[in-house]
């Protein structure tokens, strides 16, 4: 979600839903910081019947139709993938994202055996999926009648301090020691969606370094011909997790290296690469005058840097114009109740003249999801007035 500041930028953002519901994004936060403790194993399931039983009677008496194949697409291997692909994919995307890493491999099996024999899709899936230190998940998927029994995408991490239970459409929580209620997520389409297109980056960052793994480097140059294409001006960098820079001097140098083989690009193409780490302002600046292009700046985030302890006001005037956004964050409650001083980021905003977004990114939720954050946006609205025309 975004509030403007004084500016007229607009971004997209694309990647599963659940990644930017609140419920899913503030529970799964938790257990990578250690609340469930050492991962143990996992569970996972997609159970729905067949979304494409429709097309079974015009299948199976005119097999040949084309249009009846695009229509009923789900049913055919070649134009989906299988239901392992373009369905189940959304309980093992969350699967990796508790683990934070693909599996080493999986096992498995399934087939055709309890709907029609139409189609080239299988009808079920099992699989074991083997991920690093010995922890486990299991999966399974079927399209077809389950008689009354549980259905949806639903996924349980074990840890030795507790167990995380997920389910679109249902209840995010955490039960064990560290007890979180992260919230409902029925309207998980529509916040994730809407949230998500509050900017464009590359979240798999965090995951698969842009310091050392190759893919980031070639994702991050193809994301500027998507900038290109969509007429979006910033795409965002993020440092975190894997990627975090701090106290590591190869990994700066390596990602100097990188910007200045694609800076070029995003210059020409009139897109920032827009860096968002736990640095300091101080190595931000060292990384944009190595790289020494305009197509390099900062994302700053007011509540992630008070958190790592730096100076904001100080570091936004000494960042000055080479800030191209913002994110609005309190770490501790609702905005205008908690640490940060709005009031003193919206003056030092004005001392470097930015007139662009501030998105709303971090947003704690005590009066519950849609509450809480309309509270925030109200707030932040009496700070950054609409201005008039």
């Amino acid at each position: 979600m975004r509030q403007k500041s004084h500016g007229e930028e607009a971004g997209v953002f694309n990647r599963f839903s659940d990644k930017d519901q609140p419920a899913f994004y503030r529970s799964l936060k938790r257990v990578h910081q250690g609340d469930i403790g050492e991962l143990v194993f996992g569970e996972a399931i997609y159970h729905a019947d067949c979304p494409f039983e429709q097309w079974y009677d015009l299948l199976t008496k005119d097999p040949g139709n084309p249009e009846a194949w695009m229509r009923g697409w789900g049913l055919d291997r070649a134009l989906s993938g299988d239901m392992i692909t373009e369905q189940d994919i959304h309980a093992l995307d969350v699967m990796n994202w508790i683990m934070q890493e693909p599996p080493l491999y999986a096992i498995g099996s399934g087939g055709l055996t309890a709907r029609p024999k139409i189609g080239t899709c299988w009808d079920h899936f099992a699989v074991y999926y083997q991920y690093p230190n010995k922890v486990v998940f299991q999966f399974s998927g079927r399209q077809f009648n389950g008689y009354g029994t549980p259905e949806g995408i639903r996924n349980r991490m074990f840890g030795s301090k507790g167990v995380l239970e997920t389910e679109y459409g249902g209840n995010v929580l955490i039960r064990g020691e560290n007890f979180f209620r992260g919230g409902k997520t029925t309207e998980i389409y529509e916040e994730g969606t809407v949230n998500n297109i509050a900017a464009f980056a590359i979240g798999d960052l965090n995951n698969l370094p842009f310091k050392s793994d190759l893919r980031a480097e070639q994702w991050l140059e193809q994301s500027i011909d998507i900038c290109r294409a969509m007429d979006v001006k910033v795409v965002l960098v993020p440092f975190f997790g894997k990627g975090d820079l701090r106290n590591d001097p190869k990994g700066m140098a390596a990602v100097i290296e990188r910007l200045k083989r694609i800076a070029p690009k995003a210059e020409k193409a009139g897109v920032i690469l827009a860096l968002e780490s736990w640095l300091s302002a101080d190595d931000h600046l060292k990384i944009i005058k190595a790289v020494g292009s305009p197509a390099v700046q900062v994302y700053y985030d007011v509540g992630n840097s008070q958190e790592a302890g730096y100076d904001i006001f100080k570091e936004i005037r000494l960042l000055g114009n080479r800030i191209c956004q913002f994110h609005a964050k309190d770490t501790k409650t609702l905005y205008g109740q908690g640490s940060m001083d709005f009031k003193a980021v919206r003056k030092a905003m004005e001392d470097i003249g930015y007139r662009g977004w501030f998105v709303l990114e971090g947003t704690e939720l005590p009066l519950g999801i849609e509450k809480s954050v309309r509270y925030d946006l109200d707030y932040l609205r009496t700070i950054f007035p609409a201005r008039q025309k």
